[in-house]
């Protein structure tokens, strides 16, 4: 059976912005210049690829979803397990120091990076 569902969990909601993980830098520029910046994204969304290829209807909350929401809930939590993911003790991420990353809230991964202490959670 091809998955046709794609599962997106931001467990701290550290960036809630929808188009800091966007993959198109060039549909990003048309939807910031329209005003989209402001613009949030939850917590929690599922969408269904076959039917709703731009992603636009979140199905966390539909009581028809709740099978596959468990479903790849599950296979996410096994996988994080599996890789001892350090998400699984704190919900956060800490960089070691000096670490150079991508600005959350950076309109493409070619801006410069940051610098962070350890201390800090991304």
């Amino acid at each position: 059976m091809v998955e046709s569902y794609t599962h997106l969990v931001n467990p701290a909601l550290q960036t809630p912005h929808w188009w800091a993980a966007s993959r198109t830098p060039a549909c990003k520029d048309v939807l910031l210049d329209h005003g989209w910046a402001d613009s949030r994204r939850d917590q929690e969304m599922l969408y269904d690829l076959v039917f709703d290829p731009m992603e636009s209807d979140n199905l966390t909350d539909r009581s028809e979803a709740i099978d596959v929401k468990e479903r790849l809930s599950r296979r996410l939590e096994n996988w994080m397990t599996e890789t001892a993911d350090p998400i699984l003790e704190s919900g956060r991420l800490n960089p070691p120091r000096g670490s150079r990353l991508n600005d959350p809230d950076g309109l493409s991964p070619n801006q410069p990076p940051i610098e962070t202490p350890a201390t800090t959670d991304i």
